[in-house]
């Protein structure tokens, strides 16, 4: 996603299926929302990624689910136990989201995982961005995306969705 020109744009387009998948995570939270935001963890257990700036486990309606099933089957994989992860930024911190966006993706590249892009007609515009990455037996599918917070004015939510993506079994 840090492509230099394209960060600009990144920041300011908005894809519409992530923010109605977070829309209705959180508005299908009802009250535990306020919980929710307790829920702050260190560590992917899928990955292995730590967090330096911890974020928020997000809650899912199953809109978060579905997302990454279908980022899944263009990718020809299959998406088992899905990580939810939030952090808020203010809508003018793209150093912030930067600074996210390339930790995330370093860690694979650091960790030799073979990262590969997942293209998927779902996610259609510049603020999305999603990938494989195979290591040995892991096989995981990871989204990062930029979205307008519903709960907040001035915000934005960057998530990240971590999914295990065994390749898809031939039929």
């Amino acid at each position: 996603m840090a492509d230099g020109k394209g960060d600009a744009m990144r920041i300011k387009a908005l894809v519409t299926v992530t923010v109605l998948a977070l829309m209705s995570a959180v508005l299908g939270a009802g009250s535990s929302v306020r919980a929710e935001a307790a829920q702050m963890v260190d560590r992917s257990p899928l990955s292995g990624l730590s967090f330096e700036d911890k974020p928020v486990l997000l809650e899912d309606n199953g809109a978060f689910k579905d997302l990454m099933a279908k980022v899944a089957a263009e990718a020809k994989r299959s998406c088992g136990p899905l990580e939810r992860y939030g952090w808020e930024v203010a809508e003018d911190d793209q150093g912030m989201v930067d600074k996210l966006e390339s930790r995330v993706t370093a860690f694979f590249k650091t960790e030799r995982f073979y990262v590969r892009e997942a293209k998927a007609s779902i996610i259609w515009n510049a603020d999305a961005y999603a990938f494989t990455a195979d290591k040995g037996d892991k096989h995981l599918l990871v989204l990062l995306s930029i979205s307008p917070s519903p709960t907040r004015e001035r915000a934005s939510d960057l998530v990240v969705l971590i999914c295990e993506a065994p390749f898809a079994v031939k039929k």
